[in-house]
């Protein structure tokens, strides 16, 4: 972990952050093998005691994961600073000072 703390820079750091994001949403978009599997499963289930099994699809026994959409607030420039500030000083410094202090 040290390592890669000193070969990364934060900016890599957050690069990479987003890339794995990213992959994340697109994992439960896809549909893998195994999905299918078992939707065909579940599929087989439930035509087994329908009255109709000819209508059921096995489309419709696919997980469905719908992204939540975050409502976002636009912040005034007080509310930002304030942010800012609260955050900036819950960062310690280095053994209680700052650089270039005795």
């Amino acid at each position: 972990m040290k390592k890669c703390k000193r070969e990364t820079t934060f900016f890599e750091f957050l690069q990479w952050l987003e890339y794995f994001t990213e992959e994340e949403k697109e994992k439960y978009q896809r549909i893998e093998k195994e999905d299918f599997y078992l939707a065909q499963i579940a599929a087989m289930v439930v035509a087994s005691n329908a009255k109709d099994p000819k209508g059921i699809k096995i489309s419709d026994f696919y997980i469905k994961i719908q992204e939540e959409k975050k409502e976002v607030k636009k912040l005034t420039k007080e509310e930002r600073v304030k942010k800012a500030k609260s955050f900036w000083m819950q960062i310690p410094s280095r053994k209680g000072k700052l650089k270039g202090q005795k």
